[in-house]
């Protein structure tokens, strides 16, 4: 018989029913205020009844299982004791059997050789009776033919980015050398080689890599040799050579400017009002403007 010592709920079985238990081992916990509490077996026996299980409240001196006792007699023995081990088959040798020796006839083996002999001795006779010819066939040694691929031409990097400044390396109609223009697009083709659409103002052109520079080429832009007041020269200036149907001499004043990456190109009105694009090297300081330009001019319009 399992009592219980102490007051508390069931929380486990260590052992199942029919187990062989001995004296002290823990065959249950019970968990009490105190904390967990083993149930061990008061004796060595059997587990053969667990009157409570797992979870159940159990108060002191519950019966909470049995356990028969075993005598000395009845002490568990191991299962392999209990069967019988199983009779080992009896092995049947089987008679071996002679191997039967092949009867080796001893005259159809004359016979054998005799009629090679012959098949060879016939052989000879004819090697000498009819000729043999032989052609020697020249040997003509067959080089492979390796086919190389036709792979497509390496198309170059280009060398200006698209939207980068470049300049012109040559005249290209009404533009000189040194007109700045922007990269638009770029391409190539096997007769111009790497190709670029630029934008000059308002026109684009497509050029050949040859023919364009890049803006570094060009040399800082120069100071205008006339001085500015309110957006007009202080004094007239003069043309130093015939320009559309003006001739040298005629006074001009300045109304606008740019470097174009070789020289200024400059805006002028005459005095009859007409507007003309002349550059900075066709026009002079008339030789009776004042020497200070900060003085009103007598002299124009």
């Amino acid at each position: 018989m399992i009592t219980a010592e102490v007051s508390g709920k069931l929380l486990c079985w260590w052992q199942d029913v029919g187990a062989l238990v001995e004296r002290g081992a823990v065959l249950a916990d019970i968990e009490t205020d105190a904390g967990r509490i083993p149930i061990c077996a008061p004796a060595d026996g059997r587990l053969t009844e667990i009157m409570l299980l797992p979870g159940d409240a159990v108060e002191v001196g519950t019966v909470i299982g049995w356990i028969d006792a075993l005598t000395d007699m009845e002490a568990p023995q191991p299962l392999s004791a209990l069967i019988d081990p199983p009779a080992a088959p009896e092995r049947k040798l089987k008679p071996r059997r002679k191997k039967a020796r092949p009867v080796v006839r001893l005259a159809s083996r004359w016979w054998m050789i005799f009629g090679l002999l012959l098949a060879m001795a016939a052989g000879a006779a004819l090697a000498f009776i009819v000729p043999v010819r032989s052609e020697i066939m020249p040997i003509v040694a067959t080089v492979p033919v390796i086919v190389t691929p036709t792979l497509p031409p390496l198309v170059p990097t280009p060398r200006y980015r698209l939207q980068e400044r470049v300049v012109l390396r040559e005249p290209l109609g009404e533009l000189q050398w040194g007109t700045q223009g922007i990269i638009q697009t770029s391409g190539y083709s096997l007769e111009d080689g790497t190709w670029y659409e630029v934008k000059f103002g308002e026109e684009v052109a497509r050029l050949p890599e040859t023919r364009l520079d890049p803006i570094s080429i060009l040399a800082p832009t120069p100071t205008m040799r006339y001085e500015l007041q309110d957006g007009n020269w202080a004094y007239p200036l003069m043309l130093r050579e015939p320009v559309a149907d003006f001739p040298a001499g005629t006074r001009v004043l300045i109304g606008s400017g740019y470097f174009d990456g070789v020289e200024w190109q400059l805006q002028v009105t005459t005095e009859n009002g007409v507007s003309l694009n002349v550059r900075d090297s066709q026009l002079i300081v008339p030789p009776d403007a004042p020497e200070d330009p900060a003085v009103t001019p007598t002299l124009g319009f």
